[in-house]
């Protein structure tokens, strides 16, 4: 599988490129590209995720067991809350 998410950005395979679809299939969210720019979500999730990572790594030292579901809990509600913030100002 190849991911291409712009002209610019070099192609990327694998289950890595796909996991913010995947976050936000599973989050429940259907995002028309017309309405939520994913790539203003995804640069916003890149500057989230290196915060929140700490706290994932954190947890998987503390809880070895549940570091992919903490990983996984961070994806959904990073998504969510990008997209809820994004419908407020339309």
């Amino acid at each position: 599988m190849e991911v291409r998410l712009s002209e610019g950005e070099a192609s990327s395979t694998g289950a890595v490129a796909a996991a913010p679809f995947i976050a936000g299939a599973t989050a429940g969210l259907v995002c028309d590209a017309t309405v939520f720019p994913m790539d203003t979500i995804r640069v916003r999730q890149q500057v989230r995720y290196r915060a929140l990572s700490t706290v994932a790594a954190a947890e998987s030292i503390a809880r070895p067991g549940r570091f992919w579901s903490a990983v996984a809990w961070m994806q959904r509600y990073s998504v969510w809350k990008e997209a809820s913030s994004i419908s407020e100002k339309e």
